[in-house]
């Protein structure tokens, strides 16, 4: 079963971006309740393999996987230390997202702060602003002021 699902998730992630993705540039798409640290290697794996492959399919994509995940995918967590050592990896902070996941079972509430400042020790400030509140602000056009 696990092989499976690793050979469909090459699959879906093809059919992500050549039926979606490169044809609608403006839809964004939340890849809710995965944790972070598989973006990196992924990522890495679809370039790797659209660099190999991309003359001898017939690929219409004019963007790197890579690419498409930057403009368009968007990666919430909840707890995930290896994600948060590793998401730099991408290049970028703007597409992860720290959830608190109130009021489920594994909501960080009523410690989000402690468990915020915790899980953060480290990040730098500018990346964990965008992961905590600017990237969620920015996916969904709220109209916002951001607190310094």
């Amino acid at each position: 079963m696990t092989l499976y699902k690793i050979i469909d998730a090459d699959a879906h992630m093809c059919e992500l971006l050549t039926l979606w993705l490169e044809r609608f540039p403006r839809l964004k798409v939340v890849s809710a309740e995965n944790d972070i640290a598989w973006v990196p290697h992924l990522m890495e794996r679809a370039d790797k393999y659209y660099r190999r492959w991309k003359h001898g399919y017939d690929a219409p994509l004019s963007l790197k996987p890579s690419e498409y995940s930057r403009r368009q995918l968007y990666y919430p967590f909840i707890d995930d230390p290896i994600g948060l050592k590793t998401y730099q990896l991408t290049g970028s902070a703007d597409n992860f997202m720290w959830s608190t996941d109130y009021p489920h079972q594994a909501a960080t509430w009523p410690r989000s702060q402690e468990v915020l400042a915790q899980a953060f020790a480290g990040v730098p400030e500018e990346d964990k602003r965008k992961i905590v509140q600017e990237n969620t602000i920015k996916l969904h056009g709220f109209a916002l002021s951001l607190a310094a």
